[in-house]
C-alpha cells in the first residue's frame, strides 16, 4: 500500500506569508520531510496552468521519484444547484482541469458536489448526478 500526502494538509505552508511552499517544491517537500512519493494536488496552489508550468511540474515530480495522484479542485461552483445556467457553469469550470490532470499524469480530479444552499434534496441529487455524469462524459 502507498500513502499519498494532500496539499491541503499543508495549506498553512503554500499561504505562509513570508516563504511559501509552492507547488513545484510540495512533491520533493513530502518526499524529504514525510518520506511519501505520492501526492494529491490542489487548484488553488497552481500559479498557472500553462504547458511550461505544467511541464516543470512533471519535472520536479520526476526528481522526487513522486507521483501525482490527482488535482481537488474547489471553488468553481455548485454542482447541486437548482439553478441549470450556474450549475452548468460550474460543470464547465470543474472541466476546465480534466486537460490539466491529464496532461499531468493524474488519474482524476477531485470536485465538491455543492448543495450547501439545497431546499429540494431530491432535486440537488438529481441534479448533482447529471453534473458527475457530464464531468465523467468529459474526462473520457
Amino acid at each position: 500500500m502507498q500513502l499519498s500526502l494532500a496539499g491541503w494538509s499543508l495549506d498553512r505552508l503554500f499561504r505562509d506569508a513570508e516563504t511559501p511552499l509552492s507547488l513545484l517544491e510540495f512533491p520533493g517537500f513530502a518526499r524529504d520531510t514525510f518520506d511519501i512519493r505520492a501526492v494529491e494536488l490542489n487548484n488553488i496552489y497552481f500559479t498557472s496552468t500553462d504547458l511550461n508550468y505544467l511541464d516543470r511540474l512533471i519535472e520536479a515530480t520526476e526528481a522526487a521519484g513522486s507521483t501525482l495522484l490527482n488535482i481537488a479542485v474547489d471553488e468553481p461552483g455548485d454542482l447541486s444547484s437548482h439553478n441549470e445556467a450556474e450549475r452548468l457553469s460550474s460543470v464547465d469550470r470543474y472541466a476546465e482541469w480534466i486537460p490539466v490532470a491529464a496532461e499531468l499524469g493524474c488519474t482524476a480530479i477531485r470536485a465538491n458536489s455543492g448543495g450547501k444552499d439545497v431546499k429540494d434534496r431530491e432535486k440537488a441529487i438529481e441534479s448533482c448526478t447529471d453534473s458527475f455524469r457530464r464531468l465523467a462524459d468529459i474526462g473520457m
